[in-house]
Parts: C-alpha cells; structure tokens; sequence
C-alpha cells in the first residue's frame, strides 16, 4: 500500500501538457489528437489507421473520421494518402499544432 500507483507503470504513455484545452477539441478530438501524437513520437508521423485508433480510444471509425476532418480543418494534422499503395496513410502533425500540444 505504501507503493504509488504511477510507479507501477510500465508501458509508455504520453504527458498531457496544460496547453492541449486551448485548443478548442471536443473529447472526441482530444483523444485522436492524443493517440495521433503518442503513436508519431518525435517524428511527428503516425502511420496507425482509423480502424486501429478507434479501438485504441474505444470509439467508432466513423467518430475517428469525423475528428480527423476537424483536426484536418483546423491545420492541426495533414493526411496524406497511401490508398494506391494499399498502405495507411501518413498523419503528420503539423508543426504549430504540435508546438500548442506539447508545450514546446
């Protein structure tokens, strides 16, 4: 019992800066954002796909698409499709969006 509960973990995680309630997200956002942001690390490039961020953030495909579209909208993420490679597509976050989330 004398043992903190944040020293038990040992899987990595992402810090969530103060910054991330400017922005304006729904929760939905949020958490797309958030998923986008620990699966690109320091490359700032996520390769996962809507079907695999729906079930990482226990949501729909359909309520990640949706996000995607604001994320897109707001200049916070680029997608750049891979559909004629039978890949999935590239999700840079863009460089003052990730500043804003990161606190960088």
């Amino acid at each position: 019992m004398g043992e903190h509960f944040a020293s038990k973990i040992t899987y990595p995680f992402v810090t969530v800066p103060s910054k991330i309630w400017d922005v304006h997200l729904s929760p939905i956002e949020q958490s797309v954002l958030l998923r986008i942001i620990f699966r690109a690390g320091r490359a700032s490039e996520c390769y996962e796909g809507r079907a695999s961020i729906a079930q990482a953030c226990c949501m729909s495909v359909r309520s990640v698409s949706a996000a995607f579209d604001v994320l897109e909208l707001c200049n916070i993420i680029q997608i750049q499709s891979r559909r004629h490679e039978a890949k999935t597509n590239i999700i840079t976050v863009n460089d003052p969006a990730y500043n804003i989330v990161t606190g960088k």
